[in-house]
């Protein structure tokens, strides 16, 4: 990792606005970049630009950004040069009035301290605004221990404790941090909850782009498992070696067949209990007071306080 931001970053000439969306992880961003992606054409249509520069990993276009921010966590100078370039002549070609940046990877734990001042630098003439969701705690801890299951990132006997750790559920230590990144830049704080049934409109409303009926529309990614595939993923990610694979093979297999046959099994939001619920929420309330204080009008975050 580099500790000083790259002295070769030209900012590109654009005075528009830029949108960064920063997730977190487990608040819709999958379906809102399948959203951008499959509609990048008619979105520019609007002067709105969803780049496909810093979306190339190798020959494979992502729905996401992460190529050009992994580059700088990484310290690859050549390769995000590669991405800010391309982007440049993409603006240069489209004229856009709002560029669109969209990944999960801005909410990373760790990340060099460079980053952020970087892609502020790429953009140094344009109107910067960060936009981020918020979910409530229970329910994001739950989705965010599915995932690391899902991705082999955890397995028997880690718990489900394992993910309830304030750098991913308090929020306000979230924003602050997020604050500290990027200085005088505007932070639009969302809510998921609020937004999750509506998640494509509220989206468009943040970036200023009109409903227009030839959109084409996305199914929500990234489903709740059922808690039996859940608990057998994790076992099966603690086989070693190639015993691993094959258990995971056996296990989605094993559920796929279930899930066509209509057999109905109990959903994964109960790998927590009322109690273990109450507990977490009860941690979090007045940092969800301060958010709602802060940035919510009288009708609140929908976060529990």
């Amino acid at each position: 990792m580099f500790d000083r931001p790259f002295p070769e970053i030209q900012p590109i000439p654009f005075h528009g606005r830029v949108l960064f969306h920063t997730g977190p992880h487990k608040t819709g961003t999958t379906t809102i970049q399948a959203f951008l992606a499959r509609n990048r054409g008619r979105l520019l249509d609007q002067g709105v630009l969803y780049p496909e520069a810093g979306r190339l990993r190798g020959q494979r276009l992502l729905n996401l950004h992460h190529p050009l921010v992994v580059s700088l966590a990484e310290a690859d100078p050549i390769t995000f040069q590669h991405h800010a370039e391309a982007m440049a002549r993409e603006i240069g070609r489209t004229y856009p009035d709002t560029v669109l940046i969209s990944t999960e990877a801005l909410a990373r734990e760790v990340l060099p301290e460079t980053v952020y001042p970087a892609l502020i630098r790429l953009f140094a003439h344009a109107k910067r605004d960060w936009l981020l969701y918020l979910r409530r705690q229970d329910d994001l801890l739950v989705s965010l221990y599915q995932e690391r299951v899902k991705r082999c990132l955890s397995s028997w006997p880690e718990r489900i404790e394992a993910c309830d750790r304030p750098e991913l559920l308090d929020h306000m230590f979230r924003i602050e941090q997020l604050r500290a990144r990027v200085g005088a830049d505007t932070i639009l704080v969302r809510s998921f909850e609020k937004a999750r049934h509506r998640l494509i409109d509220a989206f468009l409303e943040d970036a200023g782009i009109a409903p227009d009926l030839r959109f084409e529309q996305v199914a929500s990614s990234n489903a709740s498992l059922p808690r039996a595939t859940v608990q057998a993923l994790r076992y099966a990610n603690a086989a070693p070696g190639p015993l691993r694979d094959a258990a995971r093979w056996v296990t989605w297999r094993g559920f796929g067949m279930l899930r066509r046959s209509g057999v109905r099994l109990r959903r994964g939001s109960t790998l927590l209990d009322s109690a273990a619920r109450e507990r977490i929420l009860a941690r979090y309330r007045e940092s969800n007071r301060q958010i709602d204080a802060l940035y919510f009008d009288e009708d609140g975050s929908g976060l529990p306080v």
